[in-house]
C-alpha cells in the first residue's frame, strides 16, 4: 500500500483524481461513466490499483432542494459508494473534505504550481484552464487537487511538496 488517492466525484458525469506517492511521482485522471453504479466500479478498480494508505473525496455539506435532480441523487449514492469502497478495501485513513472547504483555497497563492491560465481560442475571446506545475487538468482533477492540499496541509499537517523552498 502507498501513497494518497482523492477523488472529485460525479455520480452521472466525470470524476477527477489525483493520486500521490510523492512530489516526483504524481498522477491526474478522470473517470467517465453515466451513473453512480459505473463510476463505483472504475474508482473500485483504481483503488485495486494503486493500494493507497488515504482516501479522501469531496462531498456536499447540504443540499438545497431547488438543487435536487437525478444528478445530486447520484452524486448522494458515489459518495456512499466511495465510502463503501474505502471500508471494504481495507484503506488505512479516509477524509471527506466538505466542498465548501475547498472553494476557500481556489483562488488562494499558497497552493503553488497551480494557476489559472487564460488559453487564446481562434475567432474567440480568450478562455480560462487550470494548469498544475504546467500540466493542462480539467476542473475535476483541479478539485481532486484540492482536496489532497487539504488532505496533506491541514489533516496531516506537512508542508505543500510543490513549494519552491522545500524542491
Amino acid at each position: 500500500m502507498s501513497g494518497i488517492t482523492t477523488f472529485d466525484p460525479s455520480g452521472t458525469t466525470k470524476t477527477g483524481y489525483f493520486h500521490f506517492e510523492n512530489y516526483q511521482n504524481y498522477e491526474f485522471g478522470t473517470i467517465e461513466a453515466t451513473n453512480s453504479v459505473e463510476h463505483g466500479k472504475k474508482i473500485d478498480i483504481l483503488i485495486k490499483n494503486k493500494q493507497p494508505q488515504i482516501l479522501a473525496w469531496e462531498y456536499a455539506q447540504f443540499f438545497r432542494v431547488k438543487f435536487a435532480n437525478s444528478d445530486l441523487l447520484e452524486l448522494v449514492y458515489i459518495n456512499g459508494i466511495i465510502g463503501y469502497l474505502a471500508n471494504v478495501n481495507v484503506i488505512p485513513q479516509t477524509f471527506k473534505i466538505v466542498n465548501l472547504e475547498i472553494q476557500r483555497h481556489l483562488n488562494n497563492s499558497e497552493i503553488h504550481g497551480l494557476e489559472l491560465r487564460s488559453v487564446p481560442i481562434p475567432r474567440g475571446r480568450p478562455k480560462k484552464a487550470w494548469y498544475f506545475r504546467n500540466q493542462l487538468i480539467n476542473e475535476h482533477e483541479r478539485d481532486a487537487l484540492m482536496v489532497f492540499y487539504i488532505v496533506w496541509t491541514q489533516k496531516l499537517k506537512k508542508p505543500w511538496p510543490w513549494n519552491s523552498n522545500i524542491i
